[in-house]
């Protein structure tokens, strides 16, 4: 199965981004791609890790019949312009309690697969960090798929229970577009220590002002309300990833690296 990877104007891909970092698509028996769902990477070479919901809903489109298989891609070429081989999911497994999934594919399906390694310490706020994956990224006209990086620094992290995320994460100074799910969260863009994955995107929002008409019977007319709104990307840390138990690992995702 393959199609077109290209670039955007003025925004090389690097060779290390195609091999770090996988599309988790669907596709029909004809090859033809369906839809793009979000970042896959590596935990070894059959093995990979993404967000929960990214797995759930390429599944769900399998299920309705929309498309045929749950498929990872890589470019066969180190070059821009090459055609993408997509590589069948033969498993894939969901956690029960995090927006964490583990895939598997067939031995020997792609080359050049970096695993990058893992560090399982918090990093304090201010720290730098930077992410690549395939957001808002499938062009199925022209057969296309765009690989996109974001960095920035972190700006919050522990539990934040106050916003639906009750485990240890971190809020990053930029959002998570579309397709991003499933990115790795590197400690920055030299060092490429994983320190976390990236499963989307929290809000917080305030009044700020609030004015209304009223007429002179006190009646109430027109209300209006201004609300400020602060959007910040959401990444689980690698020190909650590391002790989750999956069938498909034999253990915990530690020990699993450890192996």
């Amino acid at each position: 199965m393959n199609f077109n990877l290209t670039k955007e104007k003025g925004n090389p891909i690097t060779t290390y981004a195609l091999d770090v970092t996988f599309p988790v698509m669907t596709s029909l028996k004809n090859q033809t791609p369906g839809s793009l769902w979000g970042t896959a990477f590596p935990i070894n070479k059959t093995t990979f890790i993404t967000a929960k919901h990214v797995a759930e809903n390429a599944a769900q489109h399998v299920q309705d019949k929309q498309a045929d298989f749950i498929v990872l891609g890589q470019p066969v070429a180190k070059e821009i312009g090459a055609k993408i081989k997509l590589t069948a999911v033969i498993k894939y497994e969901l956690h029960d309690n995090l927006d964490v999934a583990i895939l598997q594919i067939t031995p020997d399906q792609f080359s050049d697969i970096e695993i990058s390694p893992w560090i399982f310490n918090t990093l304090p706020l201010l720290s730098d960090v930077a992410t690549l994956g395939f957001p808002y990224s499938l062009d199925l006209q022209e057969q296309t798929i765009v690989s996109r990086g974001l960095k920035g620094y972190v700006s919050g992290n522990g539990p934040q229970k106050h916003i639906g995320f009750p485990f240890m994460s971190y809020e990053l100074s930029f959002q998570s577009p579309r397709g991003l799910s499933g990115a790795p969260l590197w400690t920055d863009e030299v060092d490429k220590k994983i320190v976390g994955m990236i499963i989307g995107n929290a809000s917080n929002e305030m009044e700020i002002v609030t004015e209304k008409e009223v007429l002179d019977n006190g009646k109430v007319i027109e209300s209006y309300t201004k609300i400020e709104v602060l959007h910040m990307g959401i990444a689980i840390q690698s020190s909650e990833l590391k002790d989750l138990h999956f069938e498909l690992l034999g253990g915990s995702l530690l020990e699993f690296l450890q192996a």
